[in-house]
């Protein structure tokens, strides 16, 4: 940009920088012998040398100019040579017939730096003729678009800083972080900027599904990614200016969490995720191939809200852009075109930004299930197991009835009296402490199981997942199933914390009814269905003419399933467990030495299109969405769906900061247990 002025303009800037020159020290006027005066230094052109990855500018070169007059005539000076000074380096100018010299500088900078005025000052001295040294000071924008220049001797800004940098004929401004006219607080360096973004559906990747080590189906879903990636800054009136990317590699974090979660995105919200780099085309647009990564598959029909952080991958400088942060709605993931309604994050997005860091780090963990087992908190009494040789012993299986149910009656004692030792491992040291009596019932149980052990006790030898070493899929998807339910349904308005998995591994579906009464416990059915944002769990399996409903539903009904078997080989641990059927009643054992197998795995998904459930989402794709682990899981599940006269009880589970391991995704699932190979039982 030139600094050069209308007469009338220039004038009116001489009488009012010299009245104020009389009253303060801002003209940075200096004495001088000199025998020539400088004229106002204004800057002529503005041309961009070399483009950085993204093609913007990152050296620009610019051309100064001022003219020289003899002090004594007040003429211009002709066809006389000057050396003009950065304080280091000297170029040599000769005044043309107008008595003007130019002088060129190279600057190197990012266009990704915020905007600020540099005060600089440059030196010009006779050679033969005329003798003396004049400095001046200026005030240096490198970053507008055309540069921007004024002499300090014309123009005073209001926050003008007192001392001048160092700032040579050719300097490297890149990795400047401080200094300039102006405050830089509030300043921030360029964002990266999207208006629309397209997700065009090209397919499902079978051979890139992955299994976790706690068995969790992963499917993995292909999409053309489309967007016209920016950056934006701020320039010194705060004013955003736009800048075209026609180049360079950008990150791209895209991560779908449950709707409402979109700011503070915990592991229990991730419903699907992406993260990789993509090129930027000479044309300015991105068109890249990913490969969206599903984690919670009973959610994908939910509402659910999509977080999209860009950022660049290469610098040339120190200075890292601030990531552009966006969130909005979502459409299903149900294999078609996605649609997403974005918008800005301005407030807060560094730390929606670190929240999605983190969420990725948690979905490339892979912890071991007998970990996950010893956090669970309906394991709450642990023995010191690694000397119960007894448990390792029935592992293979008591010979006989009888010998099943003394040994069961054996451990009554341990599961249901009133102190019992607490033991838990931590940093390898053992830590005993004693649990108080907690209720009347484990004291009924303890009666009732010295009475009827098969009841109040219950054996299991399951193989726990440490590590997966691959998985086959073992050919397409089945057909949609249809199941007609023809039962009654109700919805309890008291929330549970129950997660559906219990210790007991009994297959998580039960179909048992009317356990004692006394006990206030009816049999578990421990399927888990997702609906909109929220998740229910069936807590309670009845005799349609056992009791009211708060809300009833019998009219016919259907439920779609598809299904997919994965071979998978793994690393497991062989674990004896023994459990109540008193929530936190129960201890285990497990083998010192690892085994290798090939676990044959079922995944099915079910959906209930339903119209008038007393739980349905209007604004969520599809009512029910489920999946179901195991083949005779599914039988058991099917089984509970579609028994006469019964009611199926659902309560809605909330979510509170003891809930985080059980609310993740794996045990979403209506499965065994997270990370223990299913059994067809």
């Amino acid at each position: 940009m030139k600094s050069s002025k209308s007469p009338f303009l220039g004038a009116l800037l001489v009488v009012t920088t010299a009245l104020i020159a009389l009253g303060c020290d801002g003209r940075r006027e200096h004495a001088s012998d000199a025998t020539f005066e400088v004229d106002e230094v204004t800057l002529e052109k503005t041309a961009v040398a070399e483009r950085d990855q993204y093609k913007l500018p990152s050296v620009k070169v610019f051309l100064f100019k001022t003219c020289l007059r003899d002090k004594a005539a007040r003429s211009p000076i002709q066809q006389t040579d000057f050396l003009v000074s950065d304080g280091v380096k000297t170029q040599s100018v000769r005044t043309n017939v107008d008595g003007c010299v130019f002088w060129s500088e190279s600057h190197r900078i990012s266009s990704l730096q915020p905007e600020r005025r540099l005060h600089i000052k440059r030196s010009f001295e006779g050679r033969s003729v005329f003798r003396g040294n004049v400095e001046v000071h200026l005030s240096f924008n490198p970053w507008h678009d055309e540069g921007e220049l004024y002499d300090l001797r014309w123009f005073n800004p209001p926050d003008l800083g007192h001392e001048a940098e160092d700032l040579a004929f050719e300097s490297d401004l890149s990795e400047l972080k401080g200094g300039g006219f102006g405050s830089l607080s509030g300043s921030v360096s360029a964002r990266a900027f999207v208006s629309d973004v397209a997700l065009l559906f090209e397919g499902h990747d079978k051979e890139k599904t992955q299994i976790s080590t706690l068995l969790t189906l992963k499917p993995a879903q292909k999409f053309q990614m489309r967007f016209e990636p920016k950056f934006l800054r701020k320039t010194m009136q705060e004013q955003e200016l736009q800048m075209d990317m026609n180049g360079g590699h950008l990150k791209i974090r895209l991560v779908i969490v449950r709707d409402g979660k979109q700011f503070n995105p915990t592991a229990q919200d991730l419903v699907a995720e992406y993260e990789g780099e993509a090129q930027v085309s000479k044309n300015g647009v991105v068109d890249s191939n990913i490969l969206l990564r599903i984690h919670d598959v009973a959610a994908t029909l939910s509402r659910n809200q999509a977080i999209l952080i860009l950022s660049p991958v290469e610098t040339d400088n120190a200075w890292t852009t601030l990531p552009g942060v966006y969130t909005g709605s979502v459409s299903a993931l149900k294999g078609e075109d996605v649609e997403l309604s974005l918008r800005e994050v301005k407030e807060n997005a560094l730390f929606v930004a670190d929240a999605v860091d983190d969420l990725l780090k948690q979905a490339k963990s892979s912890p071991k299930a007998i970990d996950v087992l010893a956090r669970d908190p309906h394991l709450k009494l642990r023995y010191d197991i690694d000397r119960e040789k007894d448990l390792r012993q029935w592992m293979k299986g008591p010979r006989g009835v009888a010998a099943t149910r003394e040994l069961k009656r054996s451990y009554c004692d341990r599961l249901y009296a009133a102190d019992q030792v607490v033991v838990t491992r931590t940093e390898n040291s053992w830590w005993l402490s004693w649990l108080k009596p907690t209720s009347t019932r484990r004291e009924r149980a303890l009666g009732a199981c010295r009475l009827n052990p098969d009841r109040f006790v219950r054996l299991a030898a399951e193989s726990f997942v440490e590590s997966v070493k691959g998985n086959r899929h073992m050919g397409g998807s089945s057909s949609p199933k249809t199941i007609a339910i023809s039962r009654s349904l109700t919805y309890s308005k008291t929330q549970t914390d129950e997660n559906g998995s219990e210790l007991s591994l009994k297959g998580g579906v039960s179909l048992e009814v009317g356990l004692d009464a006394d006990l206030g416990y009816g049999a578990s059915a421990g399927a888990k269905i997702g609906i909109g944002k929220e998740w229910f769990y069936t807590s309670s399996f009845k005799r349609s003419n056992e009791s009211a409903v708060e809300t009833k539903v019998s009219e016919e009904q259907a439920l779609s399933v598809i299904h997919d078997t994965y071979e998978v080989d793994v690393v497991v641990r062989d674990c004896a467990l023994v459990t109540g059927v008193v929530p936190g009643t129960g201890f285990y054992a497990c083998e010192s030495e690892t085994t290798v197998k090939t676990a044959r795995e079922t995944y099915y998904l079910v959906n209930h299109l339903v119209e008038s459930s007393p739980l349905t989402d209007e604004l969520a794709s599809n009512q029910w969405r489920l999946v179901v682990r195991g083949d005779g899981m599914y039988r058991n599940f099917e089984k509970m769906m579609t028994m006469d006269n019964t009611v199926l009880g659902f309560s809605k589970v909330f979510s509170s900061p003891s809930m985080e391991a059980k609310l993740l995704p794996d045990f979403k699932a209506t499965q065994t247990y997270p990370g223990v190979i299913s059994s067809d039982r």
